[in-house]
């Protein structure tokens, strides 16, 4: 089962709201785009355009002790993948 934005909400307290999110399916082609908001573990991870499993995508940070905000973020967003694209 997949968690919603209500189900995350009500589970760290934080407001959801604001924009939607717009879906770039091809945003793995942006190597640049991809470096800034995920770091290069992902980036290299999708290198060549192939696919890969969403548990992938999360398992180079676990663990991981952030050096700046800057990879915090990105670490962050990670984590945010694995919550709400990986069934568990």
């Amino acid at each position: 089962m997949t968690m919603t934005p209500t189900d995350f909400a009500a589970i760290t307290g934080l407001r959801v709201g604001g924009k939607r999110l717009q879906y770039d399916f091809e945003m793995y082609k942006n190597k640049n785009k991809m470096m800034k908001l995920f770091g290069k573990p992902i980036t290299d991870l999708l290198a060549g355009e192939r696919r890969v499993p969403y548990e992938s995508l999360c398992t180079p940070y676990w663990n991981k002790i952030p050096k700046d905000d800057k990879e915090a973020n990105q670490i962050v967003r990670a984590t945010l993948l694995d919550w709400l694209l990986i069934p568990k």
